[in-house]
């Protein structure tokens, strides 16, 4: 019997349990019988609670961004552009009211679909499986017929043939423009847009020609100029050895440069580069490093 008082006493103590007042702004949402006044109404957020006081604060900031003229990013994802968040975005660049945007590539090229075809509001609720039989892909419960896609790829691979060309052409007009004054030379992603050239055509032979002739170019300018050249490249998942990577442009450049070096990202977010090939260091050397805000510097991992 005392127990269950002694539960009961507990429990009512906890419940009634008596409260502090707090101060703060009262929850209050916008009354629709003094008419309609879409700025009291936006206002209005600010007291209604749940994601419409989110909503206000966010006015709030960029209100102060625009009255102090603030340098504004605008940072979005794919699926942002791939809903109607398209159009505010491209007023928002269209007007001058932000300065930078910051993507993806996906965010490109949803946005560069989007001009090609229209994309369809469907049903979060809608069979995946059948939706795949009919060749449509879906976002959320945005439906994007396969065809957008191919539209794209067509569109695509000219601009990428294009520069590919102008790639060759500048590798050969390089020579001339070889002076004193240059001390390095830097390659960023030498294989990209061989590597989308390859995927598309069947002379395989022409296109490792022109990736071999280019880094011929490089070889004799190192050589000759006694400038050093960094080439940066893209790499990619061996499926028999996880752990391994394997360099687009294979054996073209795993030869034709004089030193080579893998580039990691540790678990704790350093950076480890591995001696693969060097002249007078042995293989798979390493040494594990951070980036500070005053360059590099040598670090331990964990």
């Amino acid at each position: 019997m005392n127990k269950k008082i002694n539960k009961e006493f507990i429990a009512r103590k906890n419940i009634l349990r008596d409260s502090e007042e707090i101060k703060g702004v009262p929850i209050k949402g916008y009354d629709f019988n003094e008419g309609i006044d879409y700025e009291s109404l936006l206002n209005s957020f600010s007291s209604t609670g749940f994601q419409a006081s989110h909503f206000a604060k966010a006015k709030e900031i960029i209100n102060k961004m625009i009255s102090d003229k603030a340098f504004i990013f605008l940072g979005y994802t794919s699926n942002m552009v791939s809903s109607g968040l398209r159009e505010i975005i491209r007023y928002l660049v269209e007007h001058k009211k932000v300065n930078v945007l910051v993507t993806t590539a996906g965010g490109v090229e949803e946005d560069i679909i989007k001009c090609l075809g229209n994309f369809i509001l469907g049903d979060f609720r809608a069979s995946g499986k059948e939706l795949r039989k009919k060749g449509i892909n879906r976002i959320g419960n945005i439906f994007v017929p396969n065809n957008r896609y191919i539209e794209f790829e067509k569109f695509f691979q000219i601009i990428l043939k294009e520069l590919f060309e102008e790639q060759k052409k500048t590798f050969e007009k390089l020579k001339e423009h070889i002076n004193d004054k240059i001390g390095l030379i830097v390659f960023d992603s030498v294989a990209m847009l061989y590597r989308l050239e390859l995927g598309k055509t069947e002379d395989v032979y022409e296109t490792n020609r022109e990736l071999g002739k280019q880094l011929a170019y490089l070889k004799e300018i190192a050589s000759k100029k006694q400038i050093p050249v960094l080439i940066t490249n893209q790499v990619y998942a061996d499926f028999e050895e996880k752990d391994k990577v394997n360099i687009v442009g294979g054996d073209l450049l795993k030869y034709g440069s004089k030193c080579l070096m893998e580039l990691q990202i540790t678990p704790s977010g350093n950076r480890r580069i591995i001696i693969k090939k060097h002249r007078h260091i042995p293989a798979n050397r390493e040494i594990i490093f951070k980036i500070v805000e005053g360059g590099i510097i040598g670090t331990k991992e964990g």
